[in-house]
C-alpha cells in the first residue's frame, strides 16, 4: 500500500487500474465498533483510510444500515 486515502488504483504498465485488497478481521472489528459510537461512514472512512463503498458495503453486509 502506498499510504494514499484510497489505495484501491494502481498503474500496470502505464494503465491506471483498480486493484483490491479484503478487509482484514481487524478492520471488520473497527468498522463495527466505531460505527456503534455513532460515526459517520465518512469518519469511519478517513480512520481507516477506505473508500467510502466499502465501509458501506461491509456494514450493508452485516446488516447494520438498511
Amino acid at each position: 500500500m502506498t499510504g494514499t486515502m484510497f489505495n484501491d488504483q494502481e498503474k500496470h504498465k502505464g494503465v491506471l487500474v483498480m486493484s483490491y485488497h479484503h478487509l482484514t478481521l481487524d478492520e471488520r472489528e473497527s468498522i463495527l465498533v466505531l460505527h456503534s459510537r455513532h460515526l459517520t461512514i465518512r469518519n469511519i472512512t478517513l480512520r481507516l483510510k477506505r473508500s467510502p463503498s466499502t465501509i458501506s458495503r461491509e456494514l450493508r453486509r452485516l446488516s447494520v444500515i438498511g
